[in-house]
């Protein structure tokens, strides 16, 4: 599933952004400029559900649960949920996708969020043909804190569409997980599945 796998790339690129105190840029922001779009890719329907009205999607290794788009396709890969709202290989398709990550591990420095925002900002940077608005707070409740980005940028192999993505990235309660919670369309398309990301965006809630 090469769509849901770009953006855990883009994930990975902030993971390393954020690692011994952000000496690792370099590699961070070439990870990024390879990840994809998951518009540019087939979504893999043969590992997809189409999602029932009231349903909620709970992981219980990455601790955490969100109401999924009644009618949406859904697809899970590597901890990350991802929602679309048409089939693979039909044009403008709007997604979310939602990526859990842990605060602290094995790299050098802790994933607060001056750290953490900040990379978020550089990976986002590095998309092809990116343009990125400041960070803006996005507080929601039972979240420490958050930012959100938004983002126009032209995917390799598009003919030079753009696309618009908004990057929201909250950091849970319990200071253990951060969530890059992610809304992305053929520019002008945002609008069309805005509520639908306002819905997954109030319904996330961190399981602990």
């Amino acid at each position: 599933m090469r769509g849901p796998l770009a953006l855990v790339a883009i994930a990975a690129a902030i993971a390393a952004a954020t690692a011994a105190g952000c000496n690792t840029d370099t590699r961070a922001l070439e990870e990024a400029q390879r990840a994809e779009s998951p518009e540019t890719s087939t979504f893999d329907e043969s590992q997809a559900w189409v999602v029932q009205p009231g349903e909620r999607y709970t992981s219980g290794k990455e601790q955490f649960s969100v109401a999924a788009p009644a009618g949406w396709y859904a697809a899970i890969e590597l901890g990350a949920v991802t929602f679309t709202d048409r089939p693979g290989g039909k044009p403008g398709r709007n997604t979310i996708f939602v990526q859990p990550t842990a605060v602290e591990g094995e790299w050098v420095q802790k994933r607060t969020p001056d750290v953490l925002f900040p990379a978020t900002g550089r990976a986002l940077a590095a998309l092809p043909g990116a343009r990125v608005s400041p960070a803006q707070p996005a507080v929601r409740p039972g979240f420490a804190t958050g930012v959100s980005f938004d983002v126009t940028f032209a995917p390799p192999g598009k003919r030079g569409r753009r696309y618009d993505r908004q990057h929201v990235v909250l950091v849970g309660g319990s200071g253990k997980r951060a969530f890059h919670v992610v809304h992305t369309a053929p520019a002008g398309e945002l609008a069309r599945t805005a509520p639908a990301f306002e819905a997954v965006l109030s319904s996330l809630k961190e399981e602990v």
